[in-house]
């Protein structure tokens, strides 16, 4: 292929606005970190939920995360557990009803992490149903589902140059073995 077929197909894709978003990256850069804390009897009995800027420019997160709580108006940070005998998850949380409103003035009232800025979130164990007095291995993970932003609310973001996330975030696995 020479360079002027492919400045053509570039240039033709530009046009028809494939690249039309191209200073906006697909994924905002954050990243899901899990901590965990107070380790008791070989196992953590706290953690702390990280959302963290790793991009070069502001992203705007819901201004409340709750754990263990999925919400179409803030989305939902959960605590994810492999574990002997464990029983699954509780998913328990009050209706939260996507009101009616500018998505400028909901976006308005959200958290504006700058770069390598964090929102941390506590919970206790008690969010993962998971029997610690058991003997083997234990693995902890966290995930973050964001808010609910229409297609057409997430253009008129992306045409203010507000950058929102709208992706899954994964944080990497730990581990723990509790022996006898």
């Amino acid at each position: 292929m020479t360079i002027r077929l492919i400045c053509g197909v570039l240039l033709s894709l530009g046009a028809t606005g494939v690249f039309a978003q191209s200073a906006f990256p697909a994924k905002p850069s954050l990243e899901m970190r899990l901590v965990p804390e107070q380790v008791q009897a070989g196992l953590p009995q706290m953690f702390t939920f990280l959302l963290v800027n790793t991009s070069d420019h502001e992203i705007h997160v819901p201004g409340v995360l709750n754990v263990d709580c999925d919400s179409p108006v803030s989305g939902g940070i959960f605590l994810e557990l492999t574990s002997p005998g464990s029983q699954g998850f509780s998913r328990g949380c009050g209706v939260d009803v996507l009101r009616k409103q500018a998505i400028l003035d909901r976006v308005g009232r959200w958290r504006i992490l700058r770069p390598g800025d964090s929102y941390s979130v506590k919970a206790g164990r008690e969010r993962a149903l998971y029997n610690d007095q058991l003997n083997g291995r234990y693995e902890f993970w966290a995930h973050y589902n964001p808010p609910y932003i229409s297609p057409d609310d997430q253009e008129l973001l992306r045409k203010a140059g507000i950058y929102f996330p709208h992706s899954q975030l994964n944080s990497a696995h730990i581990e723990y073995v509790k022996q006898p």
